[in-house]
């Protein structure tokens, strides 16, 4: 016997039900409902539109501020 729970012992607990999704126009969206877009240079923000940013983790100080620079004046929320 592999899995316990999946034969259905109590103490294993329950198997995960469907139903749990989010709705699928939803579904891949920040929480506050914008689309994420993963930026790494100022001209991407300008590119990106009405959507939320989120700066690349790579990304040094100085082209941060560059990036929250562009995206305050294009009216874009950066993320992080």
């Amino acid at each position: 016997m592999d899995s316990k729970q999946r034969v259905g012992f109590k103490y294993a607990g329950s198997k995960p039900g469907i139903g749990f999704r989010r709705q699928k126009s939803v579904r891949g969206t920040h929480p506050s409902g914008l689309v994420e877009e993963l930026v790494r240079r100022p001209e991407d923000v300008k590119a990106v539109g009405a959507k939320a940013v989120r700066i690349a983790s790579g990304v040094g100080e100085k082209k941060a501020l560059e990036i929250r620079r562009v995206a305050k004046e294009l009216g874009v929320r950066v993320l992080n």
